[in-house]
């Protein structure tokens, strides 16, 4: 079974984030997955440029867990 959602985080160890979503998004049994992107710290370019390249959202750590967890609760109903 596909998976709906897909949580990346922009800074992984062994390979950039970026180029771990291309590859992803090439694999054609996800279906379309709803794509998410975090990380601690994205500057707006980057935000666009994800945007643009086919991420459905990108969110921004916070040191809130709750909040965190709100947050992904609203992006996991959002399909």
């Amino acid at each position: 079974m596909p998976p709906s959602h897909v949580f990346i985080d922009l800074k992984l160890p062994r390979v950039d984030g970026d180029q771990c979503l291309r590859q992803l998004q090439q694999i054609r049994q996800f279906d379309h997955p709803f794509m998410v992107v975090y990380s601690s710290s994205i500057p707006d370019d980057l935000k666009r440029k994800l945007s643009n390249s086919g991420i459905d959202k990108v969110m921004q750590k916070t040191e809130s867990i709750p909040a965190l967890a709100q947050e992904i609760q609203q992006v996991v109903q959002m399909r």
